[in-house]
């Protein structure tokens, strides 16, 4: 059912008329509706849980939905590889910060008023509480609260990508409140080029590219499962409420898993017959015998 020719048809039965297949701003009538239920977050296409589960994950992941997403997503590719970007220079910046945490415990420098350190990232470090953090817990479980902290910000970034409260919107209001999306995340990718610069002249001047390297593959791999955990419980709350309560979702969705039931339904009501009849003879080339016989099997009378 996530598909935009399924939504045509289905949505042609629904509204009683044919729909636009004009254009605004790149998509049809039935390709916005599609995309508005997708920001929305429609999660029953299939009314299988296993199936949903993967539809909403390959479209919600910050690393699945890199590749695997829907073309008709309101965050396109292009979106999601400039926030996987900025997610990587994140990474790369709390890797610095947790790999100096342990260099700075075991030897702490802080001198803000000589211009040739370059340790002063121990200063940093000193004023965020991850020494204190790095001494009692750990470098792993730094990562991870690292990991944690990538997670919500990528949330935040996907969703000012997604733009979801405008795709209800006109199409020339949503466009304009999609073009204010792309503006802030240029903001947030200019600042994360920043940071990946000088992390990256960092860590060749401290010489700690071992160690950074190593709570980057920690931490990329906590927040890949910190995704998947957290993705997949937004799940089961969202399905588990739109299958238990359809009626709440009717105005919410253009289409609703019941609207595709009722559809199938009314459809097979309408043609009992012609399944059969295309084993045999193509509709334009059914002999008059068997016209009359398909009208005696409806019940039409005789013309």
């Amino acid at each position: 059912m996530l598909d935009a020719d399924v939504y045509r048809e289905i949505l042609a039965w629904k509204w009683q008329r044919k729909i636009s297949p004009i254009k605004e701003f790149g998509y049809d009538e039935a390709e916005t509706a599609l995309r508005r239920d997708m920001a929305a977050m429609k999660v029953v296409w299939y009314d299988n849980m296993l199936q949903d589960w993967w539809c909403f994950m390959r479209n919600s992941h910050p690393v699945l939905a890199t590749c695997l997403s829907h073309r008709l997503h309101p965050v396109s590719k292009t979106k999601r590889f400039f926030v996987y970007y900025m997610l990587t220079a994140l990474h790369m910046t709390l890797s610095v910060l947790s790999a100096e945490a342990k260099t700075c415990a075991d030897n702490f420098i802080c001198r803000l008023d000589d211009p040739t350190d370059a340790r002063r990232w121990c200063c940093t470090a000193e004023a965020l509480g991850l020494i204190d953090l790095y001494e009692t817990f750990g470098v792993y479980v730094l990562s991870a609260l690292f990991a944690l902290l990538t997670v919500g910000l990528g949330q935040l970034w996907f969703a000012i990508a997604a733009c979801g409260c405008c795709q209800h919107q006109v199409p020339i209001r949503r466009h304009r409140w999609e073009r204010a999306a792309h503006a802030s995340l240029c903001f947030f990718g200019a600042l994360m080029f920043v940071f990946l610069v000088y992390g990256a002249w960092y860590i060749y001047i401290a010489d700690i590219g071992a160690a950074v390297l190593l709570t980057f593959v920690v931490m990329k791999g906590i927040s890949f499962l910190g995704a998947f955990i957290f993705h997949s419980i937004i799940f089961l709350n969202l399905w588990n409420a739109q299958v238990r309560d359809p009626s709440k979702y009717v105005d919410k969705f253009a289409l609703t898993y019941d609207d595709y039931l009722n559809y199938r339904e009314s459809r097979q009501r309408e043609l009992p017959f012609r399944a059969a009849n295309s084993v045999f003879f193509s509709p334009r080339h059914e002999p008059a015998w068997f016209r009359r016989l398909a009208r005696v099997w409806r019940g039409r009378p005789r013309r």
